[in-house]
C-alpha cells in the first residue's frame, strides 16, 4: 500500500471536527458562514440508504461503501479510498458527508464536477453518483479561496472470490493410485507403483516438480485412504486390519504396530473440549465380523462402543474426513465425513457428523443425503477461505451447512472444463492458499494432470 506523507492529521485538541451536510433555505440560497479563507476538506465519506428489499450482495456492497474510509492528500489535493469496494460495487443517489474545522467555518460552496456538468450540493440530502464525479470544489468561507480535490473512489476490477485454475503438473505414467496430504506445507503423495508404494514430497512454493520416488517399506495391501497425520504422527491401516504409523517428518519409514484388534478404518481426528481432549475415532470389526465404533490415542488401545453397531450405509473407505475446531461451541465441534464407499461396498455421497457429547460419549449428528450432488459420483470435500467445498464428478460445490447440502458454485468459481473427475481424488490447501487437485480414477484409469487453484483475493 503507498504511503503519503502529506496526509492531514490533525490533533483532536488542536481541532474538533464536525460533520456536515451542505443545505439551503427554500429560496435556494446557501448559508455562509464569512470570515475565513479555509477550504480544506479534513473528512469526507458516503452514505447509502440499504432497502430492506435489497438482495444479499447489493446489501453487502452498500454496506461496505458506508463503511469505506476515504483520505484526504491535502499535498496532492487527492481524495481516494485505499481498500477498494467489492467488484461490482454500482452508485447511485448517494450522501456525501464532509469533515472540516470549525473555527474556520461552513465553506460557501462546495461542488462536484463532472465530465460534462458540474452539481452544486444544495439542500437535497443526495447526489446521483451513477458517474463518479472527477473533482470536488471547495470554496472558502470568505468566498476568495478555492481548492479543487481530484476523487478517486477504487473499485476492485475482479470479483474477489473469482477461483483461477490450471494444469500444473503430471504424475509419472508409471502411478497407479494415489493419496496425498500436506505436513509442515509439504505434499506427502503416497501412490502405488511398479515398486510398490512410494512416496514423492512436493514443495508447493516451486515453479516446477521433479517427481523422485522415495521407496516405503508400506505392503501393497495398504489402504491409500487410510493415510492420516495427527499430532506429528501418520497413521495408516491395511485390508487385514493392522496399523501402522511413521514419524510424519519421514514418511518413507514405517512401523507395524502390534495390536490384537482388526481397525477396518480410521475415521479422523475427533476434537474435544481442549486439544489434549482430542482423539481418533475408528471403525473396527468384532468376532462376529459386525463394525463398531471406537476411540483411540494411539492407535494401540481402543475404547469399543459395543453398544452401537455401524449401519451398512456408512462410510467404510476411500472417505474425505474434515475436523471442524470449535471448542466454544460443542455443537459444532466436529468431526464429517464425506463420500467414499459404504460398508456394503456402494458408493456414498453422504456425509456423517461425528461429535462428543456433554456426558463424553461419541454422537452421530447426521447422516442426511447430500442433495444436490449425482449419487453415482464420489465427492471429496475440503475446507477453503473458510468455507466448505467439494468436488464430485466435474463439478465444484459449495455448503453452508458443514456438507449435508450441497449447491453448485458460481460460475466464477466452476473448476477448469478440462479437468476431468474422478473417484479417490485427493484435495490439499497450501499455507499460500493455493488448491491443489491430484489423482482420481475414470473409467479404470488413473488420472495423471495435476490441478492448482487459487482465490483471487489471495493472489499478489
Amino acid at each position: 500500500m503507498i504511503k503519503f506523507k502529506h496526509i492531514c492529521a490533525l490533533s483532536l485538541t488542536a481541532i474538533i471536527l464536525m460533520t456536515t451536510t451542505y443545505s439551503c433555505g427554500k429560496d435556494d440560497t446557501y448559508y455562509e458562514s464569512m470570515g475565513s479563507h479555509d477550504a480544506q476538506l479534513y473528512g469526507f465519506s458516503l452514505r447509502v440508504s440499504i432497502m430492506a428489499s435489497a438482495l444479499p450482495a447489493d446489501s453487502a456492497r452498500w454496506n461496505a461503501v458506508n463503511r469505506t474510509k476515504f483520505m484526504i492528500d491535502q499535498k496532492t489535493r487527492k481524495i481516494y479510498n485505499p481498500d477498494s469496494l467489492p467488484y461490482g460495487t454500482k452508485f447511485g443517489k448517494v450522501m456525501p458527508k464532509f469533515s472540516y474545522s470549525p473555527t474556520g467555518g461552513v465553506p460557501y460552496m462546495i461542488s462536484f464536477i463532472y465530465a460534462d456538468t458540474t452539481a452544486h450540493l444544495k439542500l437535497t440530502d443526495s447526489i446521483d453518483f451513477a458517474e463518479i464525479p472527477r473533482t470536488i470544489s471547495v470554496i472558502s468561507p470568505n468566498k476568495l479561496n478555492i481548492i479543487d480535490y481530484s476523487l478517486e473512489v477504487r473499485v476492485h476490477q475482479i470479483d474477489l472470490e473469482d477461483i483461477f485454475w490450471y494444469g500444473f503438473s503430471d504424475y509419472p505414467s508409471t502411478v497407479k493410485n494415489q493419496k496425498t496430504i500436506i505436513y509442515d506445507n509439504t505434499l506427502y503423495s503416497y501412490v502405488t507403483d511398479n515398486i510398490g508404494v512410494s512416496l514423492y514430497k512436493l514443495d508447493p512454493t516451486a515453479l516446477t516438480w521433479t517427481f523422485t520416488p522415495t521407496a516405503t517399506n508400506l505392503d501393497t495391501n495398504i489402504l491409500l485412504s487410510s493415510i492420516l497425520e495427527w499430532k506429528g504422527t501418520l497413521y495408516a491401516v491395511d485390508k487385514s486390519g493392522a496399523v501402522y504409523i511413521s514419524n510424519a517428518s519421514d514418511g518413507a519409514s514405517w512401523d507395524k504396530v502390534p495390536n490384537a484388534t482388526y481397525v477396518h478404518n480410521i475415521l479422523g481426528v475427533l476434537p474435544g473440549a481442549t486439544e489434549d481432549d482430542d482423539i481418533l475415532l475408528t471403525t473396527v470389526k468384532d468376532d462376529d465380523n459386525q463394525f463398531l465404533l471406537a476411540t483411540t490415542r494411539d492407535m494401540f488401545d481402543f475404547d469399543v462402543n459395543t453398544s452401537y453397531t455401524v449401519p451398512s450405509n456408512a462410510p467404510s473407505a476411500d472417505f474425505t474426513p474434515i475436523t471442524i475446531y470449535n471448542r466454544s461451541n460443542p455443537l459444532i465441534n466436529m468431526l464429517t465425513v464425506t463420500g467414499g464407499a459404504t460398508t456394503s461396498g456402494k458408493v456414498s455421497n453422504l456425509t456423517w457428523i461425528y461429535l462428543i457429547d456433554s456426558e463424553g460419549k461419541v454422537r452421530v449428528a447426521s447422516n442426511q443425503e447430500n442433495n444436490g450432488t449425482s449419487r453415482e459420483l464420489d465427492i471429496t470435500p475440503f475446507v477453503y477461505d473458510n468455507k466448505f467445498y467439494a468436488i464430485s464428478g466435474l463439478t465444484l460445490y459449495e455448503s453452508s451447512s458443514w456438507g449435508v447440502r450441497w449447491s453448485a458454485v458460481p460460475q466464477n468459481q466452476e473448476i477448469d472444463p478440462r479437468m476431468k473427475g474422478g473417484l479417490n481424488q485427493s484435495v490439499v490447501i497450501d499455507a499460500d492458499n493455493n488448491i491443489w487437485i491430484l489423482g482420481g480414477i475414470n473409467n479404470e484409469a488413473f488420472l495423471s494432470p495435476i490441478w492448482k487453484g487459487r482465490m483471487a483475493k489471495y493472489i499478489e
